[in-house]
C-alpha cells in the first residue's frame, strides 16, 4: 500500500500531457479541462469525445506515439495504459525533467494518485483507498453520485448564490459567517453499509 498526502493540485493554465487516447483517458481529460489546464493528448487514435474536443480546440492532439519532447514545458503527465515498461520509461524521462507523473495502476511509477471523483453539481468529492481497492473506490463513487440527487445539486447551488450575495450585502465578516453556518446547520446524511457475501463469509471463518 502506497501512502499519499491528500492535496488538490492547481493546474490552471499549465500544460498537462495525457498519453493515451482511449476511454480511460476521457475522464482524466475532463478533469483537466474543468481545472482549466492546457491539455495535450498524445495518441495515434482518439475516442469520439476526445476527437470532438480536439476539433473544438479544447485540447491539443498530437497524433503519434509519445516522444520525450512532449514533456517540454509540461507540468504534469498522465500515462493512461497498463504497459509497465512503457510507463517506467516515461516516468524516468519526466522525473529527469522535473515533471509530475501519474501512471495508471503503477504507484511505483507515479508521483501522485488520481482518486475516484464524485461530481454532482458544484460538489467535488475525492475517494481514495490508498490503492487498496480501486474497485471499491469506483463503487463508492457511483453510489454517492446517486445519493447526492437533484435536490442536493440545487441546495449547493443556493449555498453558492447565498455566499456571493452576502459578500456584496453583508460587510460584517462575523455576521456573514454566522449566516453561512446557519445555512448548513441541520444538514445530515443517514445510511447503512452492506458488506458483500465474500467478505462476510471470510469474517465468520476467521
Amino acid at each position: 500500500m502506497q501512502p499519499y498526502l491528500q492535496v488538490s493540485l492547481n493546474v490552471r493554465g499549465r500544460t498537462c500531457v495525457v498519453v493515451g487516447g482511449g476511454p480511460e483517458a476521457e475522464e482524466r481529460v475532463v478533469r483537466l479541462i474543468e481545472a482549466q489546464a492546457r491539455v495535450v493528448v498524445v495518441a495515434e487514435a482518439l475516442t469520439e469525445p476526445l476527437a470532438r474536443w480536439a476539433s473544438q480546440g479544447r485540447i491539443e492532439h498530437r497524433a503519434r506515439g509519445f516522444e520525450g519532447t512532449d514533456l517540454e514545458g509540461a507540468f504534469l503527465v498522465l500515462v493512461v495504459g497498463r504497459d509497465a515498461a512503457w510507463q517506467d520509461r516515461i516516468f524516468e524521462q519526466a522525473q529527469a525533467r522535473g515533471v509530475l507523473v501519474y501512471a495508471q495502476d503503477r504507484p511505483e511509477s507515479s508521483h501522485l494518485a488520481m482518486p475516484a471523483l464524485v461530481r454532482r453539481g458544484l460538489l467535488r468529492m475525492a475517494i481514495s483507498t490508498d490503492e487498496a481497492s480501486p474497485a471499491l473506490a469506483g463503487q463508492l463513487r457511483g453510489q454517492l453520485e446517486r445519493l447526492f440527487d437533484e435536490p442536493f445539486v440545487r441546495y449547493i447551488l443556493w449555498l453558492d448564490e447565498l455566499r456571493t450575495q452576502l459578500k456584496d450585502s453583508e460587510p460584517d465578516p462575523e455576521r456573514r459567517a454566522e449566516r453561512l453556518r446557519a445555512a448548513v446547520e441541520g444538514f445530515s446524511i443517514h445510511g447503512l453499509i452492506h458488506y458483500p457475501e465474500a467478505y462476510r463469509n471470510r469474517s465468520t471463518s476467521t
